[in-house]
């Protein structure tokens, strides 16, 4: 499967993803209108999940004003891939049913994080990167904080701001 263009531009290497969904699948999981929508179902319209062989990292503060005791750089392992009847489990990526399940066990008090966030990429520590379908905000959150509108840190504005300014390597 051809590589986006804009991770080909930016030195990663996005690997074993499925093939795209049909867009209607995509939008039923998006009843609100929220920025960047299109984005992230044009997006899984093409690639349903990826794995970054090699490495993939985010800063925060290309978005927001960041001190030194706060997150900036973030890593990202995978995009998790949205589960239908004719898929498999995949051996490298997990399905954003399956996070959402794992999540509602280990955190069962937080229920309205969960009815507004879905949880598309992650790292290998089980933290994860959120799509706010209220606001469109990506936010990140951590295994060993609680999950909630409290904790979730804030990654980028939108899903477009947050896929093209995903980078191969740390800064220098």
């Amino acid at each position: 499967m051809a590589q986006p263009k804009i991770f080909a531009l930016n030195k990663l290497t996005f690997n074993d993803s499925y093939p795209g969904l049909d867009t209607t699948i995509i939008e039923s999981m998006l009843p609100s209108k929220f920025k960047g929508r299109e984005h992230f179902i044009d997006f899984y319209s093409k690639y349903n999940g990826g794995y970054f062989d090699g490495g993939a990292f985010i800063y925060r503060d290309l978005f927001y004003k960041i001190t030194s005791k706060d997150h900036n750089l973030l890593e990202i392992e995978s995009f998790h891939y949205i589960e239908t009847p004719s898929i498999l489990q995949h051996p490298r990526l997990l399905s954003i049913k399956e996070v959402i399940n794992n999540k509602k066990i280990s955190y069962p008090l937080n229920s309205e994080f969960f009815q507004n966030n879905i949880p598309f990429a992650g790292n290998c520590g089980d933290n994860d990167f959120w799509l706010d379908t209220a606001t469109g905000i990506v936010k990140y959150t951590a295994m060993e904080d609680d999950i909630g509108p409290n904790n979730a840190i804030l990654v980028a504005p939108s899903f477009l701001d947050f896929y093209t300014q995903i980078q191969g390597s740390r800064r220098n």
